[in-house]
């Protein structure tokens, strides 16, 4: 049981991002749920025949990075600044980054992956990685300089 005097979290609604910033991940995690199920309707059964054949990984690849990722990320861009307290600096243009790098990234791993061809492998792996590692990078410096009340100086 909490006691009466125990200090009470409240939602900060003044740091809210702009609505196109988690809402353009919330747009277009369905797009990548829809492209993998037109690739599925096209390959038919044959892309599941194997949990290893490049079609399933494909489409995993679209479902997970494309969908769940992608909603994800959105929603800690939104939630960080209102629950936590954290505002990622120059949030308008690392979410734009973010969504452009997690966009191409994951269309180009799911090509390489259809298509069988190695050398999409190294340009997915590329973007992907600067672009998480971007988004990290972001949340670190916003969670470093958040100071939270109460908490002594460093």
């Amino acid at each position: 049981m909490k006691p009466l005097d125990a200090p009470r979290r409240a939602l900060s609604f003044d740091d809210n991002p702009p609505l196109s910033l988690p809402l353009r991940f919330f747009l277009s995690a369905p797009l990548f749920a829809a492209l993998a199920a037109a690739l599925l309707a096209w390959q038919g059964p044959d892309a599941l025949l194997s949990r290893w054949s490049p079609h399933t990984l494909a489409l995993t690849h679209l479902m997970v990075l494309g969908c769940l990722s992608m909603t994800m990320i959105g929603a800690l861009m939104q939630i960080l600044p209102v629950v936590a307290g954290i505002t990622v600096p120059r949030a308008g243009a690392v979410g734009a980054a973010v969504h452009a790098g997690l966009c191409a990234g994951t269309l180009l791993l799911a090509s390489a992956f259809w298509l069988e061809q190695t050398w999409l492998f190294r340009g997915a792996m590329a973007l992907l990685l600067a672009t998480l590692l971007l988004f990290l990078g972001a949340c670190t410096v916003g969670m470093w300089r958040q100071h939270a009340p109460g908490a002594g100086a460093v």
